[in-house]
């Protein structure tokens, strides 16, 4: 039988706190680390490495290819910005004022590579079946070069104004002269060449996969590895003014995305990372995530580098012995590709394929909207604060489904101060916040730092899952605990989330006529748990107390400390020690009926017959609670041998064992019998037998 009890109460402040009352009191739900910011969405914010919300440099979308993807992108030196697409194998061309148009559609599905020469022809390479297109400014095009190899990924002009093609599936760069006229320069180890770039000195600086390499080329075709990354891909190469080359490392599994935060590292299990090479042999970790997959990166005229990557299309900066930050985040799902046109920076998207410019101003106003937050058990909402500086407005949403739908309430009203205010959000399972940042007049730039909720969840009764009873004889000893470590608080988490002490079982032993029952027993709120126990006859229905208030989830019923006879145990529990009184719930449990049983079998024997040798004697044996489990006997205390009873089976309260034994000899000899019930008592008698 299962009972649980809820007090109810009549006045309306106390029956609305009765359904959100908690084991620690109410909640702290703040929202201050890098870690836990990434997890919602930002738009015109950015994210510094300690959290701190800012707005962010402006993002705004310029062309919409309608492509699924942008796969290349480069600039002319009139800053035209051609896109390169897929799965359309088409080149559009968007010009400084953000009007764009097809220029060219390849025969094949993809546009991997661009590159634009002097006199701003567009050599477009293809892949599969990879050829490299010219395409004339005026939209005529023509197939230039053609290496009978299945990828083009990457394109550049050397010193000479010859066109190097990174080639796949054989790792082969070919040069090709002015007039279309190429053929293989480098072959490589390596399976694809990623990324070619070439510097001041005319050396070409290629990317490979998948040894994840970073060669040199000299002009006489002798290909020196730099850096071997523990990635598998080496995306993307940009080269700084002194020299120094970045790199941009992908790992096997990059391809899916994903979520996740970032940071500066060791790079080596990471699935992408940053990379910055001296050109001697030296590298540093400027950037890694061991969750985010990276696709571009771009090096700023202030020498901060921007990653661009596949979670939610962020953009983050890396600079000189900072931390790396979130400069924005993009409305599509990967940031692909950057291109520099003069002096203006622009990303491209994929998933959809998209041209974005980066301005060197923030924006006018963001936002930022929250994860959500799950209160296991419903809550009711207290106040949200926050610390920060500048015009900021904050507002919240409830709801009880795990994504925001239409089930959930609008928008609270804006709160505009620091100090902030009553939650209005209907009571529910789950809570959103979201802050507005924005540029104001006599007012600093906005900053915020850290967004504090505070709400009561719900009290849950605990729960009793099951009682098991231990054979009889076994009684069970508290063993000393562990402490804890009374220097940690945990009093802002939710409840039980801190980590509770190790507790360890208690001890088993024998004792003769003990029984011990254990019970398990669970609480969503993480309350602490107090026990009762009590016990009935299996025939009676009034129930008569063991032991109350006590917090072990076992107790041993000592022997003789009930008579023999059939019992049933119920076991309550209740949360009253996190809870005030009238606002404590519990829960019940009853055993399965218990035989107690401290008193052994009577056994006795009839006269002995003997004939011949053999004796043959018939022992009664009987018991006033248990039934008759098992009986041994022995003959002049050599070892027990197992009799049955008559009737072929141990089964009864009441039972005759007949026992026949060979005398050795005319002397006077003992057979003795022993009878076990099913509690493990044991009766026993003897007879001398002549």
């Amino acid at each position: 039988m299962r009972k649980i009890f809820l007090s109810f109460f009549l006045l309306l402040p106390a029956f609305l706190f009765s359904q959100y009352s908690s084991a620690s009191g109410p909640v702290f739900w703040r929202v201050n680390t890098r870690a836990e910011i990434e997890k919602g969405d930002a738009k015109g914010i950015a994210i510094a490495d300690n959290g701190t919300l800012t707005l962010a440099p402006q993002f705004a979308e310029v062309y919409d290819t309608k492509q699924a993807y942008v796969w290349s992108a480069v600039a002319d030196a009139r800053g035209n910005v051609y896109l390169g697409t897929g799965h359309e194998g088409r080149v559009f061309k968007v010009d400084g004022t953000g009007k764009g148009a097809l220029l060219y559609k390849t025969a094949e599905l993809d546009v991997m590579a661009l590159a634009v020469d002097n006199a701003g022809n567009i050599y477009a390479g293809t892949s599969p079946d990879g050829k490299v297109y010219r395409i004339a400014p005026s939209g005529e095009a023509k197939v230039f070069f053609e290496p009978k190899t299945k990828y083009i990924w990457s394109l550049a002009f050397d010193a000479q104004g010859r066109l190097l093609v990174g080639t796949g599936d054989k790792g082969v760069i070919f040069r090709v002269n002015p007039d279309g006229t190429g053929a293989a320069w480098v072959n490589t180890t390596q399976t694809n060449i990623t990324a070619l770039r070439v510097d001041a000195a005319g050396n070409v600086i290629a990317g490979t996969d998948p040894g994840g390499m970073v060669l040199r080329i000299g002009a006489d075709g002798k290909a020196f590895t730099l850096f071997d990354a523990g990635q598998r891909e080496i995306r993307d190469l940009v080269l700084g003014s002194r020299g120094e080359i970045y790199a941009l490392a992908l790992s096997e599994a990059a391809a899916s995305g994903g979520g996740g935060s970032s940071s500066s590292g060791g790079g080596g299990f990471a699935k992408a990372a940053l990379y910055r090479l001296d050109g001697q042999g030296g590298s540093d970790v400027l950037w890694e995530s061991k969750d985010v997959a990276a696709f571009a990166i771009a090096l700023r005229d202030d020498n901060q580098v921007l990653v661009g990557t596949g979670q939610k299309g962020r953009i983050y900066g890396v600079a000189n012995n900072q931390k790396p930050a979130l400069l924005t985040q993009s409305t599509e799902a990967q940031t692909a590709r950057f291109v520099k046109a003069g002096n203006v920076l622009y990303a491209a998207s994929t998933n959809l394929g998209k041209l974005f410019r980066l301005g060197s101003e923030t924006e006018v106003s963001g936002t930022y909207t929250s994860s959500v937050r799950e209160a296991a058990t419903g809550a009711a909402w207290g106040r949200l604060s926050w610390l920060g500086e500048g015009e900021i407005e904050l507002q919240t949403r409830s709801g009880n489904t795990a994504v925001p739908d239409g089930t959930w309430g609008e928008w609270s009203a804006a709160l505009t101060e620091a100090e902030g205010g009553a939650i209005t959000s209907a009571a529910a399972r789950y809570l959103q916040w979201r802050a507005t940042l924005k540029k104001a007049a006599n007012k600093p730039a906005p900053r915020l730092r850290e967004v504090v909720v505070s709400y009561l969840p719900r009290n849950v009764a605990p729960k009793l899952n099951a009682i098991t009873v231990l054979p009889s004889g076994t009684a069970l000893a508290a063993l000393p605990q562990p402490m804890g470590d009374t220097g940690m608080d945990f009093t802002g988490g939710e409840p039980g989330a801190g980590p509770a002490p190790m507790q360890l079982p208690p001890r088993k032993l024998y004792q003769r006529g003990a029984l011990s029952l254990q019970w398990q027993a669970e609480d969503r709120n993480g309350d602490t748990l107090e026990y009762a126990i009590f016990y009935r006859s299996a025939l009676g229905v009034e129930f008569y107390p063991l032991k109350a208030a006590f917090r072990d989830s076992y107790y041993t019923v000592d022997a003789n400390a009930l008579p023999d006879g059939r019992y049933v145990f119920k076991v309550v529990v209740n949360d009253g020690m996190t809870n005030p009184g009238s606002l404590a719930l519990r829960d019940e449990l009853e055993s399965e009926p218990v035989e107690i049983d401290n008193t052994p079998p009577a056994v006795a024997s009839d006269a002995p017959k003997v004939a011949s040798g053999q004796a043959e004697l018939l022992f009664r044996a009987s018991d006033g609670t248990s039934i008759l489990r098992r009986a041994e006997y022995q003959l002049d205390g050599n070892g027990w041998k197992a009799v049955f009873p008559v009737d072929g089976i141990a089964d009864g309260k009441r039972e005759e064992f007949s026992v026949k034994v060979t005398l050795p000899d005319a002397r006077p000899h003992v057979v003795a019998l022993r009878v076990y019930d099913a509690s493990g008592n044991v009766g026993s008698a003897q007879v001398s037998v002549k």
